[in-house]
C-alpha cells in the first residue's frame, strides 16, 4: 500500500484557485479596456445617418407604419455595439439618447404626422440600449462578480 500524501492536493487546488483568479483578472482587464464612451458616440453617431435615411426610404414606400419608426434605434444600437463594446448602464445611455433625438427629429419631420406616433418613442430608446449592450460570456460574468466583490483590481 502506498503512503498517503496530505498536502499533495493543497498545493494543486492553490495553484488552481491562482490561475483561475488570473483568467478572471485577464477577462475583467479586456473588458475594461474594450468598452469606451467616446467610441460609443461616434458608433451611435455614424449609425444615425443610415437609419435616418433608411427610415426615409422606408416611410416613403410604406407610410403609417409605425413599426418602421424603430429601425433608426436598432441600427444606432448596432453600430454603438459594434464600436464602443459597453456593458455598463451609464455608457448605454449615450445611444438611447442618441436613438431618442433620432426619433424626434424623424417623426418630428414627417409629412403625416401624429401625435400618437410618440408612444413609439420609449420602445425605440428601450431597444437601443438592449441592442447596444455587449453579450457577456461566463467568464466575463464572473469576472466582473469577483470585481464587484473586491476580489480583482
Amino acid at each position: 500500500m502506498r503512503p498517503r500524501r496530505s498536502h499533495a492536493g493543497k498545493i494543486d487546488s492553490a495553484n488552481a484557485a491562482k490561475a483561475k483568479l488570473d483568467i478572471l483578472q485577464n477577462a475583467y482587464d479586456g473588458l475594461r479596456q474594450k468598452q469606451s464612451a467616446y467610441r460609443t458616440l461616434l458608433g451611435s453617431l455614424l449609425g444615425t445617418v443610415p437609419a435616418l435615411a433608411l427610415l426615409a426610404y422606408l416611410n416613403s414606400a410604406l407610410p403609417g407604419v409605425l413599426v418602421l419608426y424603430l429601425v433608426p434605434p436598432l441600427i444606432i444600437g448596432l453600430s454603438a455595439r459594434a464600436l464602443g463594446h459597453c456593458y455598463q448602464w451609464p455608457l448605454l445611455l449615450i445611444p438611447g439618447a442618441v436613438a431618442l433625438l433620432s426619433l424626434l427629429v424623424a417623426l418630428l419631420s414627417m409629412p403625416r404626422f401624429n401625435f400618437l406616433d410618440f408612444i413609439i418613442v420609449p420602445a425605440g430608446v428601450g431597444l437601443a440600449m438592449f441592442v447596444a449592450r455587449k453579450r457577456l460570456t461566463v467568464t466575463e460574468q464572473k469576472a466582473l462578480w469577483q470585481a464587484k466583490l473586491g476580489k480583482l483590481k
